[in-house]
C-alpha cells in the first residue's frame, strides 16, 4: 500500500520572510503533502503554507513545481494548495479518506 501511495507525496517549500530586530531574514518552511486530484490539488498542514511566499512542490521524482494557496483552517492546521500552470496529470492517491479529528 505503501509503494502505491508513494508518487502521490510530494515536498513543500515556502519562502518565508521572518523580522527580527536586526531587520528583515529570509528563510525557508518545508513540510510534505499529497496530492488528491490529478490536476495538482494537494493537501498539506496549514502551518507549512501559511506564512510563505513563492511556494514550490517537488514531486517523488525530483521534478518542481510553482504553487499557489488555495484554502485553510489554522484550527484543524489543514491547508489546500494547487499546483500552478498543470499542463499533465499528476499520480493522485486512490480512494483517499480524510478523517480530521480533534483532542487526540
Amino acid at each position: 500500500a505503501a509503494a502505491a501511495a508513494l508518487p502521490a507525496v510530494v515536498n513543500i517549500t515556502t519562502m518565508v520572510q521572518h523580522h527580527t530586530i536586526f531587520g528583515t531574514q529570509l528563510g525557508t518552511s518545508a513540510g510534505s503533502g499529497f496530492i488528491v486530484r490529478d490536476d495538482g490539488l494537494i493537501v498539506t498542514n496549514h502551518h507549512v503554507v501559511s506564512r510563505g511566499n513563492n511556494m514550490f512542490v517537488t514531486l517523488n521524482d525530483g521534478r518542481k513545481f510553482p504553487a499557489r494557496y488555495v484554502a485553510g483552517d489554522p484550527g484543524s492546521d489543514v491547508a489546500i494548495i494547487r499546483i500552478e500552470k498543470a499542463k499533465k496529470k499528476f499520480t493522485s492517491g486512490k480512494n483517499w479518506i480524510i478523517v480530521f479529528a480533534q483532542g487526540w
